[in-house]
């Protein structure tokens, strides 16, 4: 049967054709693990956040402190709830950013340019809504 595959749902045609089943392999990879990964961390974070002590709590509450990347990352090595929290919210987050990535090369790799164009526009987009949101 056309587009059809032993080991999952069909397929389409235009797809299975067009893209290296490597190339595909790879992204499904990335997506799966950095959202377990992901996971992971906030379900530690969470249960950090349960069974420690109330303070930990108001932690959560406070806003108006500036971020510092020294005391995140010391956080997450002392174990504290709330940055493991914030760690897995930016892995999730960057788990689609690393997809766009991965993407630009294996188009490159391929070369397929009009596809290595689009993605890294859509990277391009990316990167000018990250720079927005910071700066508002």
């Amino acid at each position: 049967m056309i587009g059809t595959n032993s080991s999952g749902p069909p397929r389409s045609p235009v797809i299975q054709d067009d893209v290296p089943p490597a190339m595909t392999r790879l992204i499904s990879l990335t997506l799966r693990v950095g959202v377990g990964i992901s996971a992971g961390l906030a379900v530690i974070g969470l249960a950090l956040l349960l069974a420690g002590p109330t303070a930990a709590f108001v932690t959560v509450s406070v806003h108006g402190v500036a971020f510092s990347g020294a005391a995140f990352i010391s956080g997450v090595a002392r174990g504290h709830a709330v940055d493991i929290l914030f760690l897995a919210f930016i892995v999730l987050i960057a788990t689609p950013l690393m997809r766009v990535i991965i993407s630009v090369g294996l188009f490159a790799r391929v070369g397929d340019r009009p596809f290595t164009a689009l993605t890294l526009s859509v990277l391009l987009l990316l990167g000018v809504s990250v720079l927005v949101g910071t700066v508002i």
